[in-house]
């Protein structure tokens, strides 16, 4: 009987637990429905591409110990640095509308000579846009399709008469991140920077390019105005801005020049984002989501061997 007492009063004690153990997760629950931030651990590396020009002149030989990195201000050790061994998927993004004719005309010819720079497991793929962009060449090794796709895009009326930059650049760096994941990815972009972008700001498309670690790149011909690169153009409507390549290939890390000739510029870019350094490091712990800023720097022996040394890289980047 006593044994009896002791088993039942044993049962009661455990109801009770579970009742209140399923309050405790009922109210959990309800309190998980709150948003709350995820903290990521370091459990991988972030990889940050650098173009180092001495004055005009690349600059090949840098190694581990010619770079300082900055991840919030806080200096990171440098894991690796590479220059050339990751294989390189490249989107030229081809202005097609009726300004700028002459000057794709003009590449097309130098196009097959400039890709030289390319090595064996790269991709190039061949956009064009007016007011839409369009696939022209998928990502392909095959080279000596480029000069035709070039030449049969200048007469592509599918994409319309009107100039949309910006949507161009976010549809270019989209298609990279989605066909080359494992690739470094980078736009070579040809305009005249002219035209107006309603749907998608500068900033929206950096955040873009950011979140997909591609770099833009510009070739601007045909126009003598010179936009400050280090802001957008705002206009007076609020959801309208001009065009400024300058200031999304800085944001980016990218390179841009304008020129009268494409043709001369072109192979020079093309071996530009080719020559470009990757420096690794350990991802340090954060809220996931968050943007981080870097800093990069030469080392003092470093900068005493390149004076004049120009780090090119991209501003931050997201966890």
């Amino acid at each position: 009987m006593v044994r009896n007492r002791s088993l039942k009063l044993l049962d009661k004690k455990l109801c009770v637990v579970a009742r209140c153990h399923r309050i405790c997760l009922s109210t959990d629950s309800r309190d998980n429905d709150a948003p709350t931030a995820t903290f990521r651990s370091a459990v991988s590396n972030v990889k940050i591409e650098v173009q180092v020009r001495n004055n005009a002149d690349l600059v090949r030989h840098l190694t581990l110990n010619d770079f300082i990195l900055f991840d919030e201000e806080r200096q990171r050790e440098l894991l690796f640095v590479d220059r050339g061994t990751d294989p390189l998927s490249l989107a030229l993004l081809l202005d097609v509308s009726g300004s700028m004719r002459t000057h794709v005309e003009a590449i097309r010819g130098v196009a097959l000579e400039s890709l030289r720079f390319l090595r064996g497991g790269d991709t190039v793929a061949v956009l064009v846009f007016g007011k839409r962009t369009k696939i022209r060449l998928p990502l392909t090794t095959d080279r000596s399709r480029v000069e035709k796709e070039i030449k049969e895009g200048l007469n592509d009326e599918e994409v319309g008469a009107e100039t949309a930059i910006n949507d161009a650049i976010i549809t270019a760096s989209e298609y990279l991140a989605k066909q080359a994941p494992a690739s470094r990815r980078a736009i070579l972009i040809l305009t005249d920077n002219l035209g107006m972008n309603i749907r998608n700001p500068d900033e929206k498309v950096i955040h873009r390019l950011a979140e997909d670690t591609c770099v833009l790149n510009a070739i601007v011909v045909g126009s003598k105005y010179l936009p400050d690169p280090t802001k957008p153009r705002p206009t007076s409507k609020p959801h309208q801005t001009l065009p400024n390549v300058y200031y999304i290939a800085q944001e980016t890390g990218g390179d841009s020049v304008q020129v009268r000739d494409a043709s001369a510029a072109f192979p020079a870019m093309v071996e530009g984002i080719r020559s470009r350094y990757s420096l690794l490091y350990k991802t340090p712990p954060g809220v996931e989501g968050a943007f981080r800023k870097i800093r990069i720097e030469l080392t003092p022996a470093a900068r005493l061997q390149y004076p004049d040394a120009k780090l090119r890289y991209r501003r931050g980047y997201y966890l």
